[in-house]
C-alpha cells in the first residue's frame, strides 16, 4: 500500500491495487512521503475513497485542524463523558457535519434546531456533551456557533451510540413530547419540576416506552393490584393514562399494557410526595 497524499501525522491518502484509501492512526502520516509504503502496524481505520466521494474526504482530512481530527477528539471525549460506545462511522459524520457548518457559517446560513428543548430534556447527557464539543469546535476554528449548534450535534449522537435502543432519534423526540403534553396537561405543575431526579426517571422511562412502541415490542404482563386499585379510584390519574392508552393506540397502533400504564401512573404518583 503506497503514499499518494500526507494530510497531517494522523492520516494519508493510499493506493492499493488500484483502489484508493484514506488510511488513519497515530503517526502514520509523521515524516512520510509520497510513494513511500503504508506502515500497517499504526493502521486504525481504513476508508474507501470511491469517486464520487474523494472531494469531500480531501475537505475532511486535509490540514493540520483537520475535520477528522476534530471529530475524533469530540466522539472520544463524548463517549467518556456519556458512558456509551460510538458506531465507527459517526467519526466521518460528524467531520462533514463541522465542514459544512462552517460553510454556512462563512455565508450567514446557519440551519435552527427546531426540537432544541425537548433534546435539551430527554437526552440531557448528550445534550451537556454537545455543549461541550461546540467549544471545542470554537476553539480550533476561532469561531462562534450559534447556541442551536448543540441541539444538532446532541442528535448526532444520539443517532450514533451502540446498542442504545433508539429506534428514530426523531420520532422518539415526538413521541415523548406527545405523551408529556398529556401528562402536563392533567397534572400543570409537573412542568415545575423540570430539573428534580423524578421528572428525569419519568422521561427515561418514556424513552423506553416509546422505543417499544416504535418496534411493537410488549412487555409480559404484571400484575400490580396496589397501583391498578389506585387507577381506579383516582378519576384524574385514570382520565390521563385512559388519554395515553389512546392517544398511543390511535397514532402508533400499539396497546399499553396493564404493566406500562402501571408504570406512568408510578412515575406522575411520585410528584404527589
Amino acid at each position: 500500500m503506497i503514499i499518494r497524499k500526507t494530510f497531517n501525522n494522523n492520516a494519508v491518502l493510499a493506493e492499493d491495487g488500484g483502489e484508493e484509501f484514506i488510511i488513519t492512526g497515530s503517526g502514520i502520516g509523521y515524516n512520510r512521503h509520497i510513494g513511500d509504503e503504508v506502515d500497517e502496524k499504526l493502521i486504525e481505520k481504513k476508508y474507501i475513497l470511491a469517486e464520487s466521494d474523494k472531494q469531500r474526504y480531501l475537505n475532511i482530512f486535509s490540514g493540520d485542524r483537520s475535520f477528522y481530527d476534530v471529530a475524533s477528539r469530540i466522539m472520544d471525549d463524548a463517549s467518556r463523558q456519556i458512558g456509551c460506545e460510538f458506531y465507527s462511522e459517526a467519526v466521518i459524520e460528524l467531520a462533514d457535519h463541522i465542514y459544512f457548518v462552517l460553510e454556512r457559517l462563512k455565508k450567514d446560513n446557519m440551519l435552527t434546531f427546531a426540537v432544541n428543548d425537548e433534546l435539551m430534556s430527554i437526552y440531557p447527557k448528550e445534550y451537556d456533551a454537545a455543549l461541550k464539543s461546540l467549544e471545542v469546535i470554537e476553539e480550533a476554528y476561532d469561531i462562534t456557533l450559534p447556541h442551536d449548534e448543540a441541539g444538532f450535534i446532541a442528535f448526532h449522537f444520539v443517532s450514533a451510540e451502540k446498542g442504545s435502543g433508539n429506534h428514530d432519534p426523531l420520532k422518539l423526540m415526538n413521541f415523548v413530547t406527545d405523551v408529556m403534553k398529556i401528562i402536563k396537561h392533567h397534572y400543570p405543575m409537573i412542568s415545575r419540576e423540570k430539573e428534580s431526579l423524578t421528572y428525569s426517571r419519568m422521561l427515561m422511562h418514556l424513552r423506553f416506552l416509546g422505543n417499544r412502541v416504535l418496534r411493537k415490542e410488549s412487555l409480559g404482563s404484571t400484575e400490580i393490584s396496589m397501583l391498578l386499585d389506585i387507577y381506579n379510584k383516582d378519576r384524574k390519574l385514570r382520565r390521563c393514562v385512559d388519554q395515553i392508552r389512546s392517544f398511543i393506540k390511535e397514532k402508533y397502533d400499539w396497546e399499553l399494557s396493564d404493566e406500562e400504564k402501571t408504570y406512568i401512573m408510578i412515575h406522575i404518583q411520585r410528584f404527589h410526595h
